[in-house]
C-alpha cells in the first residue's frame, strides 16, 4: 500500500517518467500504462514495448491526465 502512495498511481493509469537513478534503459520522457504494483515495484508497460519495473523510491512518475 506504501507503494501506492508514493507513486500515486494505480494500474491502468498512464506515466511518464520524468527522473531515474542508475544504469537503466528508459529515459526521462518515456511514458506506458502502469499493469501493477507489486512489493516495491511499480510495473509498467512503456510506449517502446518493454515491461519494466522501477523502484518508486529511485523512479520520480508522473501521473498523467486521463484522455477523454
Amino acid at each position: 500500500m506504501a507503494t501506492r502512495i508514493q507513486v500515486g498511481a494505480r494500474p491502468g493509469e498512464r506515466v511518464e517518467l520524468v527522473s531515474l537513478g542508475g544504469g537503466s534503459p528508459l529515459k526521462p520522457g518515456d511514458r506506458g500504462v502502469v499493469t501493477h504494483i507489486g512489493e516495491g515495484e511499480v510495473h509498467v508497460r512503456w510506449d517502446s514495448g518493454a515491461t519494466l519495473p522501477v523502484n518508486p523510491f529511485e523512479a520520480h512518475l508522473r501521473v498523467l491526465p486521463a484522455v477523454a
